[in-house]
C-alpha cells in the first residue's frame, strides 16, 4: 500500500513537471484573445506577448511616427497584394508607450 501511494506521488509530480504552459494564441483566428487580456502585456517587454503566440509571424513592419507601432501579419507580402483588401485585414497592431526613434 506505501509503496503504491509513493508511485502515485512519484507520478503526480512528473507529470506535473512535463506540462507546458498553452499560448494564448493557438490559430491566427485567435488573436482577439490578446486584446481580451491586454492588461497582461500592458508596460511589458515584447518578447512576452510574442511567447503567446503559436502562429508563425510571416509579416511585420513598424511605424515610427506618433503613434508609434508594430504590425504582425500571419501572411506573406505578396499573398497581402494578391487578397482583396477585407481579406486582409486579419493582423496584429502592438503600439509602443514612447515615440521610437
Amino acid at each position: 500500500m506505501n509503496k503504491i501511494f509513493k508511485t502515485i506521488i512519484i507520478l503526480f509530480f512528473v507529470a506535473n513537471d512535463s506540462c507546458n504552459a498553452q499560448q494564448m494564441v493557438q490559430t491566427p483566428n485567435d488573436a482577439h484573445k490578446l486584446k481580451t487580456n491586454e492588461k497582461q502585456f500592458i508596460n511589458k517587454p515584447l518578447k512576452i506577448l510574442l511567447k503567446e503566440i503559436k502562429p508563425e509571424i510571416k509579416t511585420y513592419y513598424g511605424n515610427i511616427g506618433d503613434p508609434s507601432y508594430f504590425s504582425f501579419r500571419f501572411i506573406e507580402t505578396e499573398e497581402i497584394k494578391r487578397r482583396p483588401l477585407e481579406k486582409n485585414s486579419l493582423g496584429l497592431y502592438v503600439y509602443v508607450k514612447e515615440t521610437l526613434d
